[in-house]
């Protein structure tokens, strides 16, 4: 998908629905599609693509034929794997940006969209906000408190990115500043006070 986003591929992706299209009437960007896929199969997969024929030189049907077989949906045991990763461990790492632990975050709730009970979004992002890191705790106490800045009551995913980077942004130096006072950790004291 991120591939077929870009320059030459965007022809054959709808950004509305962040997947391929449906159709296309740019036969030769197809074909392509076609060629790159047949040359990235082995095994199983490219004999199966091979023995269909309604898929030759049809690169959009044979990408949606692989994610049909080899992405089955609503099966219980995954659902429910997923769902406790979504409630139970996701969280925001201290080494990640806000913008890589939401398309992490994002990429799982996908997932979780074939759920017989799909999350919605008030709760998907009521999590989002409090699976970040320490930098927002103020936030995540406004609204534990239900007192959040009338901006953050948004149902917008991306104006909710928005103010998540702005916010993190705003605190970081902050945060860099107390860290600042603190003794680096490849200082040794013993060698210091020897000197000393």
């Amino acid at each position: 998908m991120t591939q077929l986003s870009i320059v030459p591929w965007h022809d054959l992706y709808d950004y509305s629905r962040n997947n391929i299209v449906e159709s296309t009437t740019n036969t030769r960007l197809n074909e392509k599609l076609y060629s790159k896929l047949i040359l990235s199969l082995d095994g199983s997969a490219l004999q199966h693509v091979v023995s269909h024929k309604h898929l030759r030189a049809n690169g959009l049907a044979v990408l949606q034929d692989l994610v049909h077989t080899y992405k089955p949906k609503n099966i219980p045991e995954v659902i429910a794997a997923k769902t406790s990763e979504f409630w139970g461990t996701m969280k925001h790492s201290p080494s990640e940006t806000v913008d890589a632990y939401f398309n992490r975050f994002q990429e799982l709730l996908d997932d979780l969209a074939d759920a017989d009970e799909p999350i919605s979004t008030k709760s998907a992002l009521r999590q989002f906000l409090l699976t970040l890191g320490p930098e927002f705790e103020p936030i995540q106490h406004s609204y534990q408190i239900n007192n959040l800045p009338e901006e953050w009551k948004t149902q917008d995913w991306s104006k909710f990115l928005v103010l998540c980077r702005d916010f993190y942004n705003s605190v970081k130096p902050a945060i860099s500043e107390k860290k600042s006072y603190l003794p680096d950790a490849s200082f040794d004291k013993e060698a210091h006070q020897k000197k000393i």
